[in-house]
């Protein structure tokens, strides 16, 4: 496996334990912009959904071959449109990292 495949799985791996990580924060810490004008954490976390799917559909299926991985989607268009998706409450992020968590 080439050292790109690698990395992205590496990434993966340490995001998922990075957002279990946020199941502590109160639902205002949760949905207060990081800095003015910025997102905030529950719009930071939702736009990975697109992205996690994009990693599933686009990416898993040739991290074990030889074949070249395809052309991403467009950055921008992906970030905005999924900007606006509400990411889920304080009370389902707790219960989702009690069930997943190592």
């Amino acid at each position: 496996m080439n050292k790109y495949k690698k990395d992205i799985m590496n990434h993966h791996l340490n995001s998922i334990e990075f957002v279990k990580s946020l199941a502590s924060l109160s639902e205002i810490e949760w949905r207060t912009q990081i800095e003015e004008g910025k997102w905030t954490i529950a719009e930071i976390i939702g736009h990975f959904k697109p992205w996690d799917e994009f990693v599933i559909k686009n990416r898993l299926p040739y991290i074990f071959s030889d074949i070249e991985l395809p052309k991403g989607p467009d950055t921008e268009k992906t970030n905005s449109e999924s900007a606006s998706i509400r990411g889920p409450t304080n009370k389902t992020r707790k219960t989702y990292a009690k069930k997943n968590s190592s």
